[in-house]
């Protein structure tokens, strides 16, 4: 996703704020995307109560957005009290089709920056078992510095999720972090006498397996595109049946395949069960649509571990339909 075209928007029901029309269609319409995107990939929460937050005059989304027009691609809901210059998160989604590309990162870094010009030094935010890698990425500890009776009280607790606090420097740039880190380490290698073609060969060695994930992958869509089961998750939806959803198909797959997205069977899986999810979460899990998508889900995982044992491909897949006939 390039830097050009992504759009972040700060969204807010703020009363206090005179230019905050509640009546605005578009703000509102904004933040329905913002609490679908929450109850999605959030489904533990629940939706009443991402509802209430997400429309509370006290919280404000930074919403992220591949161009003014496309679908939300992630976004964090989050209460600021200003006068201990303190942020709480209350929730951090990212489009279940989006996930792996560094967008929650992104979104999160834009933030910290933002909450830096206003003046706020802490953010905290309670983070369950699934969260801690990606907070943890992003700059936030268990060991908790700020004094008690700050967030004491003001932050909602949640059993069984591990609070965590993330102190903002003002002398930084988070959303130039990577930037820096590409510059320090161009450095570094010039003073070791390292060249970029050597780096680059260093990369070249890992292709054998990345070779192998995307074979696999490409088996495993191609097969499972053949059956009956799967024609209508083939080509993407008409716009006017997917307004505001980030979709997923199996052709959208096949051009992820060959551009070495599904790095690992991970990936592979997260990505195949977005078709079911979004099934799941617009038709119900008892429409017929939701359980063929959960068949095609099935399908693929066992088609790809069938293609990366035996070290199978696109290939191997076409030799075997000529041979049938």
């Amino acid at each position: 996703m390039s830097q050009q075209v992504s759009k972040f928007e700060f969204v807010s029901l703020d009363l206090d704020n005179p230019s905050t029309n509640p009546y605005n269609p578009k703000l509102l319409i904004k933040l329905t995307m913002a609490k679908d995107l929450f109850c999605s990939e959030l489904p533990r929460m629940p939706k009443d109560y991402v509802t209430r937050l997400v429309f509370n005059p006290y919280h404000t989304t930074c919403m992220l957005f591949e161009n003014s027009e496309n679908p939300l691609l992630g976004a964090i809901c989050y209460r600021r009290f200003k006068p201990e210059k303190l942020a709480e998160i209350a929730f951090c989604a990212v489009a279940s089709t989006r996930k792996y590309m560094g967008i929650g990162a992104k979104i999160m870094n834009y933030l910290k920056d933002q909450l830096i010009l206003d003046g706020y030094t802490d953010i905290v935010t309670y983070a369950d078992n699934s969260a801690i890698e990606y907070f943890s990425k992003c700059g936030f500890s268990k060991k908790i510095y700020l004094q008690e009776n700050i967030w004491h009280g003001r932050v909602k607790h949640y059993d069984g999720a591990t609070f965590v606090q993330c102190k903002l420097y003002s002398g930084i740039k988070y959303s130039e972090v990577g930037k820096l880190v590409q510059d320090q380490r161009m450095i570094i290698l010039k003073r070791l006498g390292i060249t970029m073609n050597q780096c680059s060969q260093e990369i070249v060695d890992d292709l054998p397996e990345l070779d192998r994930l995307k074979n696999a992958a490409l088996y495993a869509i191609m097969q499972v595109s053949g059956q009956n089961n799967s024609t209508v998750f083939i080509q993407e939806m008409q716009l006017e049946w997917a307004v505001n959803i980030v979709w997923n198909d199996l052709s959208l797959m096949i051009e992820k395949a060959k551009q070495y997205f599904y790095r690992t069977r991970g990936i592979f899986k997260e990505h195949s069960k977005s078709i079911h999810e979004r099934c799941v979460n617009y038709n119900g899990d008892t429409a017929q649509i939701t359980k063929l998508a959960k068949q095609v889900h099935e399908q693929l995982l066992i088609c790809f571990d069938k293609a990366y044992e035996q070290k199978l491909g696109a290939d191997d897949l076409i030799f075997d339909l000529v041979r049938v006939e």
